[in-house]
């Protein structure tokens, strides 16, 4: 329901109480069979270099902050994701692009975006890895639920209103 969306317990500041609003609203969305579509194309890191940057300098913190912001807790790194990155990174030959898959297909299903199929997101984490990271830190940024930066940290960017298909 909707009240457990918000914790009553804690205090509500405005990116908490913006991103409880989107996932809310993602659900709706999804409940109604809308999809959002994405508010950037995989190959626009130009536009947002901070991000890029971070992404290939500090990529698996970046891993760890756009995990914990999708688990709904914006601008904070869980060292426990950002080692399990590494770890997938080292020890295994597609640990890295299969954990790249998973934030993928998380904020896909949980913010309700048009679904771009298994396969064509598989391909996307396992060839261009380092697009999707950018590209859903972009996403993340832009729906409120800001992963933050480790090395260089984009201001966070005020949510928008969903980019819903066949809405207008």
């Amino acid at each position: 329901s909707f009240c457990t969306l918000l914790d009553l317990r804690s205090p509500l500041t405005e990116s908490t109480s913006m991103q409880a609003l989107q996932q809310a609203a993602g659900v709706a969305m999804n409940v109604a069979g809308i999809k959002r579509r994405w508010t950037s194309q995989l190959c626009d890191c130009c536009e947002d270099s901070q991000s890029c940057l971070d992404v290939c300098c500090c990529t698996f913190c970046q891993i760890g902050r756009q995990c914990t912001s999708l688990d709904g807790t914006p601008n904070k790194m869980d060292f426990a994701y950002c080692c399990l990155a590494l770890l997938g990174y080292y020890y295994s030959s597609g640990g890295l692009a299969m954990m790249v898959m998973i934030i993928r297909y998380r904020l896909i299903e949980k913010y309700s975006i048009e679904d771009e199929g298994a396969i064509k997101t598989g391909c996307i984490g396992l060839i261009c890895w380092p697009c999707s990271l950018c590209q859903t830190n972009r996403e993340l940024n832009e729906l409120g639920a800001y992963p933050g930066g480790t090395c260089c940290a984009p201001k966070p960017a005020a949510a928008s209103i969903p980019h819903a298909i066949g809405v207008l």
